[in-house]
């Protein structure tokens, strides 16, 4: 299985995706309701930092990256919109 068969399958990841995709405000589907509530939202959230957590430390691990790399590029990608807010926003 890669990485898109995990995000994307029709398990519990994949609507953890469709969870997370619906809180950061992604257009829905035709069809598609937005009807989320907290314990939905805080186990998509989890789900999600388990997973992040998990890649972090394999690629740690195989020497992918450092550390230091990673929090290199996170600065990098932080200061896009040109505001240091440990926010993506493009």
């Amino acid at each position: 299985m890669n990485l898109r068969d995990l995000l994307y399958n029709v398990t519990s990841m994949g609507s953890t995706l469709n969870t997370l995709k619906t809180i950061f405000g992604q257009k829905k589907q035709q069809g598609e309701t937005q009807n989320l509530n907290q314990q939905d939202i805080i186990k998509a959230i989890q789900e999600f930092s388990l997973l992040f957590e998990t890649m972090y430390n394999l690629l740690t691990s195989k020497g992918i990256f450092t550390d230091q790399e990673f929090q290199k590029k996170f600065d990098e990608l932080d200061m896009l919109d040109g505001v240091k807010d440990r926010k993506l926003n493009k």
